[in-house]
């Protein structure tokens, strides 16, 4: 069983963390980060394309 005040602010150990490691992130949260992540991932090889196709236009 948990506190009220453990409720409202996180365990403890996230806010004594030495490193700041630790975090705490609602579910929600979470998966938007998720889906950013693997839109980023799929739009950098995209990114590269770009940059090497102007780079070969300039060329000519």
């Amino acid at each position: 069983m948990t506190c009220v005040l453990s409720q409202m602010r996180g365990p403890a150990c996230v806010k004594v963390c030495p490193t700041d490691a630790l975090h705490l992130v609602e579910e929600d949260s979470l998966e938007e980060q998720m889906k950013a992540r693997r839109l980023d991932s799929v739009m950098e090889p995209m990114t590269s394309l770009d940059d090497l196709s102007t780079l070969t236009q300039e060329r000519k």
